[in-house]
């Protein structure tokens, strides 16, 4: 906590220094006292005789800049104020008191005011006295309206209305304007130039050019007629890349042929034309700012020329040597006909000289068949010109013969053909078929297959029924099926035993219960099981339980509700 308000102690003496330092700052600016105003604080009193005092104080930053003392005048009052003491009216004369324009202390003199009317006679429409100050100021009196308006050189006209009982004064005449211009008026403190105003309002501006004067004319805000005008001189016609050829030209001796004046080409408004073989070139000096043509300078005309053919004329290469270099045409020599090297000019691709080269006459080459051999008929081939693939002899090219495919079944079962290759003549012969018997099983028939070794074509015919199973006697499976088998294919079926009714053995005694048997009506199978209460006790005692049991089960049911309450059935499940 005592941290806390360590802290807030810290940030509040902070910010006191800031703002003392900001007004110190604020403080030291100077100020440079250009608008000020006499502001009076006292009058003089000539009662007391004590002077008045008036300060200079600066508009901007309210500083006292200087002091003046207005003194009492040591010969007494200075009777030359007035205090109204009737009002003027506009058929009635006023009346006003002298007193002393410094104490306000009266004369006992009075002065007589004219009427409202009379005063508007007088100049400036007010009453003052011999030191400017003003009686009676009677334009309060009036309502001006204006007839025709004042421009800048044409005075105008007003009327005017007495404001009390609605008479009106002569016409008066209201002076011109005269021309203002506020660019033209700042000008005039001299801080800036002319130019310094162009782009502002009411200034209008012609720019000089290379031949012509300009001028900058400051114009009435109002009329827009001109108050000022400032001429500026004709620029006169430049080219930098010229004044820089002048300069080298005159101080360089050695300076001034074609390849200096080439080193200008680049420059801004010059414009080129190269010189040819057979033309001069011509370089234009055009001024920067009008594109005049100030000075054109000739290039001389440099004459054909080609490179290759100048080092062929040294002897530092063989004309063979000259093929593919610039501007070198040549037309290659051909078995019955010469060619030519010939060299033109490198710039305006001139014919200069030219070079016949011997024919080279016929080579040996290539064999290129003429007419295709058939099956059936020779052909022809010819050897050719390695150069100019004339033909220079021929041979004959036996017949082929015909080149078969293998054989193919025709879809008929009696023929096979096959084709040539080539010329796809067709050779068609009989089938010669070898037969397969397949014969009947118990499920499937029998047939004979007939396939053609030539042309594997094959087909079946001579079909028979299948035989049918030929199962033999059922035999027991030693559970509770049993089964026959084919005798031919060895398939088998299974099926449950179909026993018949139980019958009982007559083989019970007295205490002991005898048996029942059953046979199976396929197979013969016997299955023999004991059979209940077959003891001889047990005939005359059984039906008695069974009664007894069906008399119990009904009166447990009948106790137990269940045929009233079918949920309170307490009866374990049978």
């Amino acid at each position: 906590m005592k941290h806390s308000k360590f802290t807030k102690a810290l940030a509040v003496l902070l910010s006191v220094v800031l703002l003392v330092t900001t007004c110190i700052v604020y403080a030291s600016a100077e100020c440079a006292h250009e608008n000020w105003t006499w502001e009076r604080v006292t009058y003089p009193d000539c009662r007391t005789e004590t002077d008045g005092y008036l300060e200079c104080v600066c508009d901007d930053c309210g500083e006292v800049i200087n002091t003046h003392t207005d003194p009492w005048q040591t010969d007494g009052h200075n009777y030359s104020a007035y205090d109204i003491v009737n009002v003027p009216t506009c058929d009635n004369k006023g009346k006003a008191e002298v007193v002393c324009y410094k104490c306000g202390e009266s004369s006992g003199e009075y002065v007589e005011l004219p009427n409202i009317h009379d005063g508007f006679n007088l100049k400036d429409h007010c009453l003052v006295d011999e030191y400017g100050y003003v009686i009676c100021d009677y334009a309060e009196y009036v309502v001006w309206s204006v007839t025709t308006p004042a421009t800048c050189t044409q005075p105008g006209v007003h009327s005017g209305v007495c404001r009390e009982c609605g008479a009106k004064y002569v016409p008066e005449q209201i002076d011109p304007l005269g021309h203002k211009s506020a660019v033209y008026e700042d000008w005039l403190d001299g801080t800036n130039y002319a130019h310094d105003y162009i782009g502002y309002k009411n200034v209008a501006y012609v720019a000089p050019t290379c031949t012509e004067a300009g001028s900058i004319t400051f114009q009435c805000d109002v009329c827009g007629e001109p108050v000022r005008v400032f001429e500026q001189e004709a620029l006169g016609h430049y080219n930098a890349a010229l004044t820089s050829w002048d300069y080298c030209f005159e101080n360089d001796p050695d300076f001034g042929s074609d390849e200096d004046l080439l080193q200008y080409v680049e420059w801004y408004n010059v414009d080129y034309k190269p010189a040819t073989c057979t033309e001069s070139g011509v370089v234009t000096f055009k001024c920067s700012v009008c594109q005049t043509v100030m000075r054109t300078m000739t290039l001389k005309a440099h004459g054909h020329r080609n490179a290759a053919l100048e080092e062929y004329y040294d002897g530092s290469c063989e004309l063979e040597d000259c093929i593919g270099e610039a501007d070198v045409a040549y037309k290659a020599p051909t078995c019955t006909e010469p060619g030519s090297v010939t060299f033109r000019c490198n710039e305006c691709q001139i014919e200069l000289r030219t070079y016949e080269l011997a024919a080279l006459g016929h080579t040996e080459g290539y064999t290129k068949v003429i007419t295709a051999a058939t099956c059936t008929t020779a052909g022809e081939k010819g050897t050719y010109c390695a150069d100019c693939d004339k033909l220079m002899k021929t041979e004959t090219i036996d017949a082929l013969g015909h080149d078969y495919g293998s054989w193919y079944k025709n879809g008929d079962h009696l023929t096979h053909s096959r084709a040539c290759s080539r010329c796809m003549f067709k050779e068609t012969a009989n089938c010669e078929y070898s037969a397969t018997v397949t014969p009947a099983t118990c499920t499937e028939g029998g047939y004979t297959t007939y396939v053609c070794p030539v042309c594997s074509d094959a087909y079946k015919d001579d079909f028979t029924d299948p035989l049918g199973h030929d199962y033999g006697a059922w035999t027991d499976d030693g559970d509770e099926t049993h089964t026959h088998v084919c005798a031919r294919c060895g398939d088998s079926e299974t099926e449950a035993h179909c026993f018949g009714e139980w019958e009982y053995n007559r083989d019970a005694k007295f205490f002991k219960n005898g048996t029942k048997s059953c046979t199976c009506e396929v197979c013969g199978k016997v299955v023999t099981e004991k059979a209940k209460f077959t003891a001889w006790i047990w005939h005359p005692l059984y039906p008695i339980l069974l009664f007894v049991g069906s008399v119990t089960h009904k009166a447990v049911y009948l106790g137990s509700l269940a045929w009233f309450l079918p949920w309170l059935n307490i009866q374990p499940k049978m």
